[in-house]
């Protein structure tokens, strides 16, 4: 598991790796997730405890 952040000042949340799937929410730049795998350039991500979707690749920022 890795962990990152956001780095856009809106980043999109959405329950599908694509922007055709639903935007489940939005976050303000660094927010914390962790990313649990990648599916076309797409990160799945969770957000605080239970929140759950998918990412861009171009809105997070990886930690080292």
């Amino acid at each position: 598991k890795e962990s990152g952040r956001t780095k856009q000042r809106q980043n999109q949340l959405r329950s599908g790796p694509s922007t055709s799937f639903d935007k489940l929410a939005t976050f303000p730049a660094k927010q914390e997730i962790n990313i649990f795998g990648e599916t076309n350039g797409w990160y799945h991500v969770r957000i605080g405890d239970s929140l759950e979707g998918f990412m861009h690749h171009s809105l997070i920022l990886i930690k080292p």
